[in-house]
């Protein structure tokens, strides 16, 4: 059985057998990046068998309310959104996956927004030699030709108020102060400690450039706009978002927002307990950094 697939800016076939789909989904549910998250993996699953089965009409919210998260047969989709908003967690994870771990693997597994029948993209590896070199020159032209206007745009654009910025600015990132989303009292700190975790582990990706706590924590209380926050500071990633703190369970909502565009690159909410805190704010910021650095490659192309 072959698929007829998209295209892939990147060298695509027009169809790939579905034993090869299926091998990638084996490769993509044992990778770290979905380790933990069984939901998900079980998602992931049945959406791409049963669009290799010809199924794709029933990958509708009520049945996958019902097959894979157990919901009762009285489920109303328009009441509990769990399907939508684990739809959301999964695309967010492939976009990881394939920033980190899936980098070179041959298929590409996607599910768009607005619906749940995934795509699959074949990266054509078998290209003429030739061909191959020929085609990669031009692209790295274009690329380096892309990226060069990239940089001097964003370096234009964050200097128009006469603010020096670093020559690295299109790749620089700040963590803000966090909102308390419920009275803090004695809690108050929590937000400092999330703001503290996810500077320290967004350094920790070589391709970015973060911002020190101390020069972000300036703009606690400011009524400037994010863009202008942004200029500012000489950065072209924000990191914002709040916390609310109910006995020791913390609910932590967090975007990185493309300050050129004042467009979120990535999203997510998230509750836990105050044990667990630093932890699910590591992985957080994993796949924050991730998903800049695909932004990053993708404006680089």
């Amino acid at each position: 059985m072959n698929l007829r697939l998209m295209s892939d800016p990147r060298g695509a076939d027009a169809s790939a057998p579905a034993d090869e789909v299926r091998a990638q989904i084996e490769r993509i549910l044992c990778s770290q990046t979905l380790s933990g998250s069984d939901q998900l993996k079980r998602f992931l699953r049945l959406v791409v068998e049963r669009t290799l089965n010809g199924q794709p009409e029933l990958l509708k919210e009520y049945n996958l309310g019902l097959e894979v998260f157990q919901r009762p047969p009285d489920y109303d989709p328009k009441v509990d959104p769990i399907v939508r908003v684990q739809a959301r967690r999964l695309r967010s994870k492939l976009v990881e996956y394939y920033a980190g771990e899936g980098a070179h693997d041959p298929v590409v597994i996607q599910i768009p927004k607005g619906a749940y029948v995934p795509v699959f993209d074949a990266r054509n590896a078998a290209a003429p030699a030739q061909d191959t070199k020929s085609r990669r020159h031009r692209v790295w032209l274009a690329g380096a030709g892309i990226g060069v206007l990239a940089v001097i745009l964003a370096v234009a654009w964050l200097t128009r108020d006469g603010v020096a910025v670093p020559a690295d600015a299109y790749r620089s990132i700040a963590v803000l102060p966090l909102q308390m989303f419920t009275e803090s009292g004695n809690r108050g700190h929590i937000a400092n400690q999330i703001a503290e975790v996810l500077t320290t582990e967004l350094a920790k990706n070589t391709q970015l450039r973060v911002l020190s706590r101390t020069t972000a924590t300036k703009y606690r209380e400011t009524s400037s706009s994010l863009p202008e926050i942004a200029r500012a500071l000489g950065v072209r990633w924000v990191v914002e978002g709040g916390v609310g703190v109910q006995g020791n369970r913390v609910y932590v909502k967090l975007r990185a927002v493309d300050s050129r565009t004042d467009r979120k690159v990535w999203a997510d909410v998230f509750d836990c307990d105050l044990s667990e805190l630093v932890a699910v704010n590591a992985r957080a910021a994993d796949r924050m950094a991730a998903a800049i650095v695909l932004e990053l490659r993708s404006s680089h192309r």
